[in-house]
């Protein structure tokens, strides 16, 4: 039972890495890929995530496992805001999220199969930005705060 259960394990482990080696490759490139957005700079590229600033606002692109169905690992990208940045207050608020495979086919929330995409496409990543931007535009994050008035 141990052996069995140990060897489950492991071989988690090992897609957890296969899939996080695939969001560094996505990442790798960050720079190109999301040159073409004006006014958008790159603060930090780490293994499992990216933080960029767009209208003065601090977004983490970050990557995880979990688990979509039992025994079966899918990578999360997930676009957070964070506020309060760098202070004992900062908090982070979900933004967008997106699954992928093993294989880098990616998959919506709201959508149960495939979407058509991959992580290898060449803007992958710069779609995945616009399309926080996006959200981000359309939500409370970016409404004026009214009470100072």
């Amino acid at each position: 039972m141990i052996n069995r259960m140990s060897a489950e394990v492991e071989s988690v482990l090992r897609d957890h890495q296969a899939l996080l080696s695939k969001f560094s490759e996505l990442t790798s490139n960050a720079n190109d890929a999301l040159s073409n957005i004006q006014g958008l700079n790159i603060e930090i590229i780490d293994s499992d995530y990216l933080l960029i600033n767009v209208l003065g606002k601090t977004i983490k692109i970050q990557f995880c496992s979990v688990c979509r169905t039992e025994g079966y690992l899918v990578g999360q990208i997930t676009s957070l805001l964070v506020t309060n940045k760098g202070t004992l207050l900062e908090t982070e608020k979900i933004i967008l999220s997106s699954w992928f495979d093993d294989l880098g086919n990616v998959n919506y929330p709201t959508i149960e199969k495939n979407s058509g995409c991959n992580l290898t496409h060449n803007n992958y990543l710069n779609t995945f930005v616009f399309q926080t931007i996006q959200r981000l535009l359309s939500c409370e994050y970016m409404a004026p705060d009214s009470s100072n008035c």
